[in-house]
């Protein structure tokens, strides 16, 4: 989506507001996930705009947002240290959820 548009703030809103018209995320189908959401987005993510993991967790109740400083869009590789104990941190929080 994002070579086809190449404005990746529009990709990202399309997911939100389901500009698509087919099965992406909107609004809507995010305000309906119940389960713990952990949102990770590193600092210097040069592919989606850092402010929209706030965009994401204000439509997803009791949603978690940690930004990885220092990584960009793929922190899963470059921070893979980091990533893991966030995730971990977020599994042991979200075991003590009674859901």
């Amino acid at each position: 989506a994002l070579r086809l548009n190449s404005n990746k703030e529009y990709v990202l809103r399309s997911i939100v507001e389901n500009d698509f018209k087919g099965e992406q995320l909107d609004s809507a189908k995010l305000a309906k996930i119940t389960k713990p959401v952990l949102i990770l987005w590193g600092s210097k993510d040069q592919v989606v705009n850092t402010k929209y993991a706030s965009v994401l967790a204000s439509h997803i109740a009791g949603s978690r947002v940690s930004i990885i400083e220092g990584a960009g869009h793929d922190a899963h590789f470059t921070h893979a240290q980091k990533v893991a104990e966030e995730l971990e941190s977020f599994i042991n929080y979200s075991d003590k959820l009674k859901w």
